[in-house]
């Protein structure tokens, strides 16, 4: 899938013990971080909520179906 050609490009930088912070709602970022967490050990994702719909909260919720690690924070507490 063209997923899994993404991921290919992406997995290098991803090792096990990896702190991921994502933007709102990405259906890419979703499936690329599931072929991670199916290669990987303890990912944990930071996502923000994107106010003031809070789409984040949809891309938490469909990571922690799959087990992976997220917390949702707010974009103030995005590190610079």
């Amino acid at each position: 899938t063209k997923f899994e050609l993404i991921y290919k490009r992406f997995f290098p930088y991803i090792k096990d013990n990896t702190t991921i912070v994502a933007l709102s709602n990405s259906k890419t970022i979703t499936e690329i971080l599931k072929f991670a967490a199916r290669k990987k050990t303890n990912l944990h994702i930071y996502i923000s909520e994107s106010r003031p719909v809070n789409e984040g909260t949809i891309m938490a919720e469909h990571l922690a179906l799959f087990g992976i690690n997220t917390t949702i924070i707010t974009e103030a507490m995005i590190p610079k």
